[in-house]
């Protein structure tokens, strides 16, 4: 009944989206009915995390809302934005395409970013404020894991921190030539992210030094990757395509054209990979672009299918912004047009 920008998030057969009216939904993935739905009172734009018997989920005020997964019955709300250090209220979402940081539960602790520049860390069961680390600028990318206690994430002045969650000490800080709102990802040796500086680039974990680079050709890169059986799936917005690189030297296996800016990260099966694309019908846009749905072959990127979306409206979006999910077989994805669709895996 509402656009969606956040990807919906699927655990036991449950699927959790939250929308644009403020509302977070819980709906069955066998048919598509409601269990439950909560109003937070204000749009959201990211994932749920799904943790035990709990959804952990942020609004676009930056407030951190932990739900019973049974019925959606608040447990508690925690205020991650800090009014004196930042200067004011929270701004509107300056990210252009609704970026919005994802927490990570990780030992009973929810670690989250924040666009008064800090993360926050917040005890799961409480809602009590652990701790703020200043990082420098605001977080709208996702918090990672490695290790036994880095925390990786990205902020809007290009930079990549990993912190140490016991010291509070970062042990480094790449830099990027734009801001990162995807999620940092470990693999072969590297920390490896998207930036708005059109790059893919990939950070070796031993001394911090760039192993590689791949460009999007002027393509911001929304998109965070999926290290699947070792290769990278990963996708881009204006360059609208999904590629699958080694992960070690950054070549690309292939590269396939989705007609679309698939901002989400690909959701990959035994044999499929498929991403959602979205559009802008917005003055002065000069590429078209197409929303909808694409299954790709995993080994060689060929289309298997395509599913179109209604148009974007007027000054508007279509198409599909986030992440699919995958539950009992099918892929399901949250759209613009207010409504859930499922599709089945094969």
């Amino acid at each position: 009944g509402a656009p969606t920008w956040a990807p919906p998030v699927a655990a036991d057969g449950i699927i959790y989206v939250g929308t644009t009216a403020g509302r977070v939904h819980a709906v069955r993935a066998s048919d598509g009915r409601g269990v439950w739905t909560w109003d937070a009172g204000h749009a959201i734009d990211g994932a749920a995390v799904v943790e035990g018997d709990t959804v952990y989920i942020l609004d676009t005020k930056l407030e951190l809302h932990a739900l019973d997964r049974r019925n959606g019955t608040p447990r508690w709300t925690a205020s991650l934005h800090d009014a004196a250090i930042a200067g004011g209220p929270v701004p509107d979402n300056p990210t252009f395409n609704h970026r919005a940081a994802t927490p990570l539960v990780w030992d009973g602790v929810v670690y989250c970013g924040s666009s008064d520049g800090g993360l926050y860390a917040v005890d799961a069961a409480s809602g009590r404020i652990q701790w703020r680390q200043a990082v420098g600028a605001p977080v709208f990318s996702g918090v990672s894991r490695d290790g036994q206690d880095t925390l990786l994430f990205g902020t809007m002045d290009g930079s990549v921190v990993l912190l140490d969650r016991r010291t509070r000490q970062e042990t480094h800080r790449f830099h990027t030539g734009g801001g990162v709102v995807t999620t940092p990802v470990v693999a072969a040796g590297n920390v490896i992210v998207g930036s708005r500086d059109y790059l893919l680039h990939a950070f070796r974990l031993s001394d911090g030094t760039e192993a590689w680079r791949f460009s999007y050709w002027f393509s911001w890169i929304e998109s965070t990757p999926v290290l699947v059986d070792g290769l990278l799936y990963v996708g881009a917005s204006d360059y609208s395509r999904v590629t699958a690189l080694d992960p070690a030297t950054g070549r690309a296996r292939w590269a396939t054209p989705v007609h679309g800016m698939n901002w989400g990260t690909p959701l990959v099966t035994a044999d499929r990979v498929f991403t959602g694309t979205a559009a802008q019908n917005l003055p002065g846009t000069v590429i078209a672009h197409v929303g909808g749905l694409m299954a790709l072959d995993r080994k060689t990127g060929e289309v298997c299918w395509q599913f179109l979306a209604p148009p974007a409206p007027p000054n508007g979006f279509g198409g599909y912004a986030g992440s699919l999910a995958l539950a009992g077989g099918k892929v399901i994805a949250a759209g613009f047009d207010g409504q859930l669709i499922a599709f089945s895996a094969r």
